[in-house]
């Protein structure tokens, strides 16, 4: 039996935090010039599309019900790898040297012609294993979402902060501080108003 959706899971090889959107013409919002991402620099980057390789993904949401607290989301695909492209001492691998924490790692499901994204992440180890009983090599690749780097910033003092802002103006100032990118936001207004950032280091 099928599935009801078309799985699709892709790695990006590329630095920072954007995805990028892939430029459609005719989209009424994937589609309109000036505003889309084509590319993050004049090279290419390197994606690999991992769907037909992919064996497990396993995606566990951020938000901790028992301690009301949202943490990072979290991610493992495991992908068989019989050329051994996967494994990081290998330097005929068309992937050697790339192997490094923070690639992009995103999965959807196409469903009737649309598109949804079900996880979109930054790797964070890729566990390598050989399996006997299969006699195939596979590669764990655990990933996080945008919550790790969030995580990782120091934030010192609020860039463009000021007392009365609304709780979504606070969110965004606060993302700017982190340089993280405005397209991949949906913020709210909010319904409460915000004090004077204290300057404070936050980490």
């Amino acid at each position: 039996m099928a599935l009801p959706a078309t799985l699709d899971v892709s790695l990006n090889f590329s630095s920072g935090a954007t995805f990028g959107i892939p430029f459609t013409l005719g989209d009424p919002v994937n589609g309109i010039l000036g505003t889309n991402i084509l590319s993050e620099s004049t090279t290419p980057a390197l994606v690999v599309n991992l769907t037909d390789r992919t064996r497990r993904i396993s995606i566990r949401r951020g938000r901790n019900v028992a301690r009301d607290i949202y943490e990072a989301g979290t991610c493992v695909v495991r992908i068989y790898d019989p050329n051994s492209d996967f494994n990081p001492q290998n330097p005929s691998s068309p992937y050697f040297g790339k192997l490094e924490p923070l690639r992009k790692l995103r999965i959807s499901a196409s469903v009737n012609g649309s598109s949804y994204y079900l996880f979109s992440g930054y790797t964070t180890s890729y566990v390598y294993s050989y399996d006997q009983a299969e006699n195939m090599a596979y590669v764990d690749i655990s990933a996080s979402d945008a919550f790790r780097l969030f995580n990782l910033a120091s934030v010192v003092t609020v860039t463009g902060q000021a007392a009365g802002q609304d709780t979504g103006t606070r969110v965004n100032k606060i993302l700017d501080t982190v340089s993280f990118p405005t397209q991949m936001r949906s913020v709210e207004t909010g319904d409460s108003l915000t004090i004077a950032d204290p300057a404070n280091l936050r980490t």
